[in-house]
C-alpha cells in the first residue's frame, strides 16, 4: 500500500518499498535480458557473415583466374591453387562428360587454362585441373 506524505507544500503519494523494490528487480531483469538478446542477435549476425565471407574466399571461380576476369588476381598461379576444380566442372561442363572443351568455357579462360591440358586432346579433365592446381601449390601432382 501507498501512503500519503507532505513533500514541501504539496501532498504526494509514495509507493511503499516492496513495490519498489519489484520495480527495481524488474527493471534490472529486463535490461538483462536485453543485453542478452542484443548479444544473440550480434552474434547471429557476425556468424551469417562469416559464412558469407568464407563461402566467397573458397569458391573462386574460373573468371577470377583469367586476366580481365571478375577477379582482381589475374592468371596468377595464386589463383590456380585456390581453383575450386569441382565447381569449375559444375558450372562448365555442360554435356556432364567430364571434360571441360574450348566450347564450353569462355575464350579467356580457356586461354589462361589450356596450358593445362598436358596431354594436348583439346580438352580438359578433371585430372588435369588437379595437377595444375596441386602444381601451383607447389605440391608434387598425383
Amino acid at each position: 500500500m501507498s501512503s500519503l506524505h507532505l513533500v514541501g507544500t504539496a501532498i504526494e503519494p509514495v509507493a511503499a518499498p516492496a513495490k519498489e523494490a519489484r520495480n527495481k528487480l524488474r527493471a534490472a531483469w529486463i535490461s538483462f535480458f536485453g543485453r542478452i538478446v542484443a548479444q544473440v542477435i550480434g552474434a547471429t549476425a557476425t556468424l551469417a557473415l562469416g559464412i558469407l565471407l568464407a563461402g566467397r574466399l573458397r569458391s573462386v571461380t574460373l573468371e577470377a583466374a583469367v586476366p580481365g576476369g571478375t577477379g582482381a588476381a589475374g592468371a596468377s598461379g595464386l589463383t590456380l591453387a585456390l581453383l575450386d576444380v569441382r565447381e569449375a566442372f559444375a558450372r562448365y561442363d555442360r554435356d556432364g562428360d567430364g571434360l571441360l572443351f574450348p566450347a564450353e568455357l569462355p575464350p579467356a579462360v580457356w586461354q589462361a587454362l589450356r596450358a593445362a591440358d598436358s596431354d594436348a586432346d583439346g580438352a580438359l579433365s578433371k585430372d588435369e585441373l588437379y595437377e595444375a592446381r596441386e602444381r601451383a601449390r607447389g605440391r608434387p601432382a598425383r
